[in-house]
Formats: structure tokens, sequence, C-alpha cells
């Protein structure tokens, strides 16, 4: 297979030096290390390796994206592939393997049933099951005033640091309360948070499940120094091609060093000024202990992304984020443009207008990202407005979005509890509104309110659905108008037909509604590809819930869809999904936030950095109880967190990220930033502070060459 370029210096050296043994290849993302690591496949299967020898590993399958996309294609020799995968997955395809070994020396009741792997959706599910029990009972987090789906979320982000950090589970609350640095009274609730973990490891053992966290902590203390599963490693694999091993965490790490002696060939790749999922427990400082094992170490200096004037920009801006004096040149000042607004609304309609004048110059919308640190409904809805009214295409990805804040799912539950009136779900006008707006199309808010008020009534605790024909006032029909009151009558027709027929599961059901009805002209699935999309991680949620749930044998006289659509409402379920929507190829302007862009790794010629005036680019989320930097290896025990560290990692953090975006443009950056936040409040974030130093400096740049 030939690929349709030649090779750089860098990359010609990382092949060479492969083949003799330990290579190590560093630089800024975008320089051509994951293609020299492709080339490096395709040598070893062309000399005469079988592919399925070959083992590459991610910390995450976007990243993977570039292998797969090679493996796919018509070119790539036939026969076995090679296995791509991150550690987790290879914990899970072991532990299913060696499950008998794994039920001999752990603690599991059901020895002899098989293991139950649980997403991060029904993983989220039992813990509530298990935490509200505890919370109900014992009064824990009274201080917090926060939803309980965050601290599910919370708990479960612990229980995966202690897996992949390497401690404890039981060690996981002093941890925390030795690096407090404020109120004593709110260490209480890390030994509650613990106390919760706890309890939901133990109901894992007690019903065979196996959260992320739990099968990495038994992959990584037990089973992977077990000697056949030792010998079944060094028998499927002699080659390894570890990629954006920064991205991964220590415990990972620890297994591939392990492993080393057995590979013939190893090639590790590592990204400059990376590690954006510290958050998730990558650590960057645990990955650097390849660097002495690898004899060989070629470092890639030219990016092949990003121009040069963006690469300067980037390192100007990075000056101004620690405060030292920038140098400011023709290059820098062609690279960026900063606009600065007194309300938000403001700067994303100056973006709309700025990205129209790009596409009517000639650049493909799929050339532009529009990246947020936080990419809120407000922003989200003002800048596709604003660029669908300017007829440019846009599409939107929020991988954490919980199912029960997109118009689409709720829509679609929505006329699920319509359907199933057994269930004995309320259904009010809003609900009711907001679901005709998506189901119909044309239906606009005003009207979908005047017919949801008419229609919708309680009868004898089933809530029913008024036909169109029974509204006599002609002002109301001249309203709503016959064409929307005809695809209303056909979307009821369809609802109560469906009460009529033998009950089906929630994922069959929502197939036919859509399908059948929704996906049809005149309704707001036919041609809306986003909605469509939406249907389809929810029908796919839904499945992946029912087949653990049955599987497991923890559901006892619950109607499985009714306790679906429960979690759904309560936000328990997110359904997030970390690849891209599958109309990535569309012609599009990409709607993103940054880290999702970044982790994407999909350059494009220009960014639009909107928000610049928040805190969200540079300061960690607010966890009550969790702390990403203190459950680390990294942190020194006994420490306290201050205002010093933390003003230090927000600096790091920020660095990064601007560094990271930047090397993944081509041309050019346009930054926007408001006085005024949406929520009213004057920005003087760590990131607006940089932008006002590299303004500053830039204009004194400026005006020191004005002829």
């Amino acid at each position: 297979m030939d690929l349709p370029f030649s090779l750089t210096r860098e990359q010609e050296a990382a092949l060479e030096s492969a083949q003799e043994g330990l290579v190590l290849l560093t630089g800024m993302a975008g320089s051509g290390k994951t293609t020299a690591a492709i080339h490096h496949l395709l040598n070893l299967i062309q000399g005469g390796v079988s592919a399925d020898q070959v083992l590459i590993l991610v910390p995450q399958r976007t990243l993977a994206e570039p292998y797969f996309t090679t493996v796919k294609s018509p070119g790539f020799p036939q026969g076995p592939l090679p296995t791509i995968v991150t550690i987790g997955g290879i914990a899970r395809r072991l532990i299913a393997l060696f499950w008998p070994l794994v039920t001999e020396a752990c603690d599991f009741s059901k020895k002899e049933n098989p293991p139950v792997f649980l997403t991060l959706e029904t993983a989220q599910y039992y813990l509530a099951e298990t935490a509200d029990q505890v919370i109900d009972s014992s009064s824990y987090f009274t201080s917090l005033r926060i939803r309980r789906n965050r601290i599910y979320s919370q708990v479960l982000d612990n229980l995966n640091k202690a897996a992949l950090v390497g401690f404890p589970l039981d060690q996981m609350a002093d941890r925390l309360t030795s690096a407090w640095n404020g109120e004593s009274g709110h260490t209480a609730i890390f030994y509650q948070a613990q106390d919760i973990a706890v309890k939901f490891r133990q109901y894992c053992y007690q019903n065979n499940l196996l959260d992320y966290s739990l099968q990495m902590e038994i992959f990584h203390t037990f089973l992977s120094k077990q000697a056949e599963v030792q010998q079944f490693l060094k028998d499927s694999y002699t080659h390894l091609i570890y990629d954006n091993l920064e991205e991964d965490a220590p415990a990972s790490h620890d297994l591939v060093e392990s492993w080393l002696p057995q590979f013939l060939t190893s090639m590790f790749i590592m990204d400059e000024n990376a590690g954006y999922r510290t958050f998730l427990g990558a650590d960057p400082v645990s990955a650097n202990r390849f660097i002495p094992f690898c004899r060989n170490k070629i470092q890639f200096q030219t990016s092949l992304q990003s121009s040069a004037r963006v690469q300067q920009f980037s390192k100007t801006l990075s000056d101004c984020i620690y405060r030292r004096t920038p140098e400011i040149n023709s290059q820098v000042t062609e690279a960026f443009s900063l606009e600065n607004f007194r309300l938000a609304p403001e700067s994303t309609e100056a973006a709309a207008i700025e990205i129209c004048r790009l596409v009517e110059s000639g650049v493909q919308p799929q050339d532009i990202a529009v990246l947020t640190p936080i990419l809120n409904d407000t922003t989200r809805f003002t800048l596709s407005t604003a660029l669908g009214n300017l007829g440019i295409r846009s599409r939107s990805y929020r991988p954490s979005r919980p199912l029960n804040a997109e118009p689409a799912a709720t829509c679609l539950l929505t006329l699920a509890r319509l359907a199933h009136p057994e269930w004995k779900l309320a259904v009010n006008t809003y609900e009711l509104r907001s679901a005709l707006m998506t189901a119909i199309e044309g239906m606009d808010m005003v009207r979908a309110g005047i017919l949801s008020d008419i229609v919708l009534h309680k009868k004898q605790d089933v809530y029913e659905l008024g036909s169109f024909d029974t509204i006599k006032d002609p002002f109301r029909l001249e309203q709503i108008t016959y064409t929307l009151g005809e695809r209303y009558e056909q979307l009821r027709a369809w609802i109560y037909t469906s009460r009529q027929s033998e009950s089906e599961v929630l994922d069959v059901f929502l197939s036919r509604l859509f399908g059948e009805v929704l996906s049809q002209p005149g309704f707001g699935f036919h041609l809306h590809y986003g909605n469509a999309a939406i249907c389809a991680r929810l029908i796919e949620s839904i499945q992946k819930f029912r087949r653990v749930v049955s599987v497991a044998g923890t559901f006892s006289g619950k109607d499985i869809s009714l306790e679906y659509v429960d979690m759904v409402n309560k936000g328990v379920l997110a359904a997030q999904y970390l690849e891209m929507d599958q109309d990535k190829d569309e012609n599009a302007v990409l709607i993103a936030p940054a880290y999702t862009f970044l982790m994407a790794n999909q350059p494009v010629s220009f960014q639009f950095w909107l928000d610049t005036g928040s805190s969200a680019w540079s300061e960690r989320l607010e966890q009550p109880l969790t702390h990403p930097y203190v459950l680390s290896r990294n942190w020194k025990a006994g420490e306290k967190w201050t205002h010093e560290n933390e003003l230090a990692i927000s600096q790091e953090t920020l660095n990064r990220l601007v560094a990271g975006l930047a090397a993944r443009c081509r041309q050019k950056i346009y930054l926007y930033s408001s006085g005024i936040s949406e929520q009213g409040q004057e920005q003087t974030s760590l990131f607006l502070r940089a932008l006002q130093r590299l303004n500053r400096h830039t204009y004194q740049y400026l005006e020191g060459n004005i002829v």
C-alpha cells in the first residue's frame, strides 16, 4: 500500500530506527509522527509479519482514527488485521477470556455466572440505585447544593482515579482530606463519597458487575500478572505501536512497561505540550518513563498542519500567559485577529459574519471550526441560527450533553410516554409543545403551544391527545393551519394505533416511530441528520441498557423501558459518545468545545475562539467530591492545595490548550471576547488578561511600524 505523499526526513529516520527495537517519536501535534507509525505498520506487514501480531494502543478511540482509516482502505494488504485498542479494551477482552481465573481470586458472589461489563450509562444507573439508598437514609451531602447526577459522576470519577493511578479505594478520602485547604467541615463529604464508592463496589461483586474501574483494577493488580495471561499476550503480539501515550494513565503505563520484553519492536509516540485528559487520569509525567528505554529518539520539529505564523502566534501567546515580554512581528499579526465586544451575542454575530465572508471567498465550511470552552445551548443555537440565515450549514458536537437536554431525544421519549399509558407518567403542555415543535416540520412555538393547550387532557390518570378534527374555533384553526393539523393528526393516529398493538421494547418502538412517521416528508426528522443521529444514539443507548440489566439479573418486577425513561428524566443516563458525529464528512462548520476538538484531532484552516474572557479556558471544573491533581501520583501526600498551585495549573492548562489548538490550525485564528458574561458579570479571566497583554504589545508594534 503506497501512501500518496513523500516522507519527511524525520519520518524516514523513524522508520529506520524502528527496525532496531525501541524508538520514541516526539514533537508537536501534526508533525507526522502517526504517519510514520502507519508506514512502520505497513513495512512490518510487507516484511512478512502477520498483521494480527501488531498491537496498536491508544488512550481513546478517537485518536485511533488514522489507523482505522488505513486498515479499512482498499490498498491495505489482505489477511488478518492489527489489534487497535485501548488498555481498557484489552482488559475487558482478557477478563472475559480468563473469567475462571478471576473468580478464583476475586470475591464475586456468582462465580458460575459470566461477567457483566457496564457501560458508562449502566454504571451510573447502578451507582444511582446504591447511592440513593445511602444518601436518603444517612443524610449524606446535606452541605452540597448540586444535582445528584453530578454526585454520581464524581463518585465514579474517584473510582476510576483509584484504579488508573493505582491506590486502594479506602485511601481516597484520606488523600483528598490531607490536601484540603478550606473549611474543615467540608472534609466529611470526602468520606461520604468514599462510603458510597465502597458500597457500590460491594454491589458489583455481589452481582458480577464490572464497571470500568473494577475492570482496570482486576486487570492491573491481578490478571495481568498471571502466567497464562502473560503467555497469551506473548503468543498474540510481537510488535507494539503506542500512540499518544501522554494521554494515558499511570496504570496503563505500568502494564505496557511490564510487557516490553515480549515485543521485537516497540514504537512510542508522544505529543509535546499535551496531556489534555489530565482530568480523566492522563499523566504525561508518567509517560516519560519510557524515554530511558528507547535508544533511538526522533524529534519531529516541523508541523505539517500548522503554518509558521500560527506557530509564532502560539509562542507569543504563551509568553503572555506566563507574563513574559512577547516578541511581536509581522507573522504574529497576520496569524490572529482579536475583537472585543461588550456583550456575548455581539461577538457571536460578528463571528458568523466573518465566517460568511470566508465562505464567500472560497473557503469550504468544513475547513472552519468554532470553539468555546463550554458549548452551552445559547451559544450553539445563536451561532447555528445566524449561520443558517446566511446560508451556511453547521454541525455541533457535545459528548457530555445529557439525553434529557437534547430536543430530539426528549421529543421521542415524550411521544413514547403518550403511547404507553400503563407507565402512568405525566406529560405537561410544555413537554408536548416542545415535542410537536421537533416532530412536525414547520410547527413553531406559538402554534405548538396553542395546539398543546387544546388537545392535551387527563382522563382517569391517563394523558390523552384530542383529535385536531374536534377543534371548531375558526380562529384557532386558522392560527394552527390545516397543513400542520393534518401532520399532527397523522402522528396522533400512529400513537393510538401503537397503544392497541402488542407491547414492544422501547428501542423497537422508537425505531418504528422514526421509520414510519418522523423520518417521512413533513416531519421534523426528515432530512434533519442531527435529529436522526440523536435518534440512533438513543436507540443504541436503550439496547445497551436493556442487554446489561437483563444479563445481570438485577431487574425483577420492573418494566425495563419505563425504568430507562425514568432514569433519563432524572439526568442519570447521559448517553456519552466519544466519536464525532456520523456526518463528520458533511461540508459544514464545526461548533464544538475546545477539548472535544483537540481529541478529535482533525485540523482546519480557520479557527474561531469564542468567549475568550471565560475562566473555563483555564480553570478546572468545580468538583467538590474529587480533585484530579491531588488524586495523582505526582502529588506529594500531606501537602495542601493552595492558590499558588491553582494558578500554576491554570497557566499550564491554558498554555497546553492554546498550543494544541494552534497546532491544528493551518492559516488563522479569530478571537472574540466580551466584557460582560452571559450571566451579566464582568469578565476578568486569566485568558482575557493574557489577550489584553498581547493586544497591547501588538498595538505598540504596529504603531512603531507605521510609515
